[in-house]
């Protein structure tokens, strides 16, 4: 008999040939009545071709919240195995469905290889197929996962987490094996082309992902000054210039594992205008960066500022309320790449900088012009927060960095 099983097709991107994808896919030899189909779509008008399946939910954006409630959805409904598939994969195996429910697996993906080259959606150190073999397919050592992954839902027996990113980034490694289907004829699936999501498991034992436990986690990661606040206490806030307040945040392990973590990644934009990671396609004003949704840590971040800097914002600027986060993300400052930062106004109500290495020490140069008032923020301290309006009043520029590498933490905050 067949199991109910949940599928969530993301068509996050253009493609070539988005009927070749459906047609594959429409064609896969599983009982529609099983088969729960969850689709995101925001380039195509596609929902007429998809027919007779148990249930279908349809979706034209394309946004963390909409991908977290598959997972809801999927424990709603009981289904025994969740999928995703991105619209990358171009399944030519139609059996494919029946050959993945067949393994023993908590976590499972096929090794699918990108079309005519030796690229794969899963890269592991060293040569994949040898380890694959050497480890009888069973792998706690990779780095990334892409395109299309599947879930037992015996998963849920050790994350309860309702967030996608929460339920990679949580899981135990001593609990659960990671399985791997290795083919050598490649004829379970193909990567059409260069993939958009990314599952991080490298950093699953990170602890700066994990918030569950909220109290430790601000032990570990927050200064002692602003836990110190948080009891009650005073806390240390300078303001240089007219709504500019620095003060005091994270701690130096936070700093240093956000830094570790970012260039463990290597997710580093080029600098340039055009950005695919934007809906628009284009940045105005680019930097050498890497955003938080690249890393697995978008949520997290976004309860560091309702909870922590929202309550220096709303001290500060009297009368404001924190609303959303539009964009969040470390920039990366180098002699040899991006130096500085031309003039300009920011995306936001008002914006957060932490400083997360140290001037005179890691780096020379840098620091912040504000040029309303001719003034350089040159003396932030690493896991010091700067808050300032993001619009109209606080026309800033980033100034060069002559030596070593600058990285800062921007969040522009509504």
């Amino acid at each position: 008999m067949n199991k109910n099983i949940f599928i969530t097709l993301s068509f996050n991107k253009k493609i070539d040939n988005i009927q070749l994808f459906i047609n594959n896919f429409k064609n896969i030899n599983y009982n529609k009545e099983n088969i729960y189909l969850y689709i995101i779509s925001p380039f195509y008008k596609i929902y007429n071709n998809f027919i007779n399946y148990k249930k279908i939910f349809y979706y034209e954006k394309f946004s963390d919240i909409i991908l977290d409630q598959s997972i809801a959805l999927f424990k709603k409904y009981n289904c025994d195995y969740y999928y995703y598939i991105d619209s990358s994969v171009i399944i030519n195996n139609n059996n494919i469905l029946t050959v993945l429910n067949s393994e023993k697996f908590q976590i499972l993906s096929p090794v699918i290889y990108l079309e005519n080259s030796d690229i794969t959606n899963l890269m592991i150190t060293g040569n994949i197929k040898k380890k694959c073999n050497n480890l009888n397919n069973n792998v706690n050592n990779f780095d990334l996962l892409n395109n299309i992954v599947v879930l037992n839902k015996k998963i849920f027996e050790y994350v309860s987490s309702p967030y996608i990113e929460n339920i990679f980034h949580n899981i135990n490694n001593r609990n659960i094996t990671y399985n791997f289907i290795c083919d050598e004829n490649n004829n379970l699936a193909l990567i059409k082309e260069s993939n958009f999501i990314n599952f991080n498991y490298d950093i699953l034992d990170n602890e700066i992902y994990n918030m569950d436990d909220i109290n430790s986690w601000e032990d570990k990661y927050l200064h002692d000054e602003f836990k110190n606040f948080l009891n009650g206490g005073n806390i240390s806030i300078n303001e240089p210039i007219p709504f500019l307040f620095e003060f005091p945040l994270f701690n130096e392990r936070f700093c240093k594992e956000l830094i570790t973590i970012m260039e463990q990644k290597n997710k580093w934009s080029d600098g340039g205008h055009n950005d695919k990671r934007l809906n628009t396609g284009y940045e105005n004003v680019p930097t050498v960066d890497t955003h938080f949704n690249q890393i697995g840590f978008e949520k997290q971040w976004n309860k560091i500022v309702f909870k922590y800097i929202a309550k220096i914002a709303e001290k500060g600027f009297v009368g404001s309320h924190t609303s959303s986060i539009n964009m969040s993300f470390v920039v990366k400052y180098t002699p040899s790449g991006q130096s500085n930062l031309k003039p300009h106004h920011d995306s936001s109500l008002y914006s957060a900088m932490v400083a997360l290495n140290e001037r005179g020490k890691d780096f020379e140069g840098g620091g912040t012009r504000f040029l309303r008032y001719d003034y350089k923020h040159l003396t932030q301290k690493p896991g010091y927060c700067v808050i300032f309006p993001g619009r109209l009043t606080h026309y800033h520029e980033g100034l060069e960095t002559t030596k070593g590498t600058r990285y800062i933490l921007v969040s522009f905050i509504e």
